[in-house]
């Protein structure tokens, strides 16, 4: 069976308008989201802001950038199953410029997880946060260590 002439240019213009839509469409992902620590451990970081490419602690230098790789296994438990997880793609640049500060992490941090009851981090009122040091953050147990920090944070507009 012979497609007609239009129906394989329709096909072959589908995903060039799928490509189109999503360029042209302001994506909210790329908005800078800001929460505070309610973790003790988090408090001397300070203030969170993060959008799908960077994630800053107000306390430290420069910022991580970010790559979004998968979601954490069960196996990371109640806080973490699910998780957003990012590499951090300038770790020892990032590490380098903050081993000084005080609790910060006593080696580099390699990937980012992300998480919150309610849905996506980027819309919800709390996350959590953790950052992992292992090679494969797939193998994430908390219960095996792998992680420098984690802890809950809220939307600084529900704080005021």
């Amino acid at each position: 069976m012979t497609r007609s002439p239009l129906r394989s240019l329709a096909v072959a213009l589908l995903p060039c308008l799928f490509a189109l839509t999503a360029c042209a469409t302001k994506s909210p992902a790329h908005e800078h989201h800001r929460f505070v620590p309610i973790t003790r451990t988090m408090q001397d970081w300070g203030t969170l802001e993060f959008d799908n490419r960077s994630l800053q602690l107000e306390a430290l230098k420069g910022d991580m950038k970010l790559e979004y790789v998968g979601a954490l296994p069960d196996t990371a438990g109640k806080d973490l199953a699910g998780a957003a997880v990012y590499r951090i793609k300038n770790a020892d640049k990032y590490f380098a410029a903050n081993k000084s500060q005080s609790k910060f992490c006593p080696q580099p941090a390699r990937w980012v997880a992300l998480n919150s009851t309610a849905g996506a981090p980027a819309w919800s009122s709390e996350i959590y946060l953790a950052l992992l040091t292992l090679d494969d953050w797939a193998k994430f147990e908390p219960r095996n260590g792998g992680s420098c920090a984690t802890g809950k944070y809220v939307r600084a507009s529900d704080t005021q």
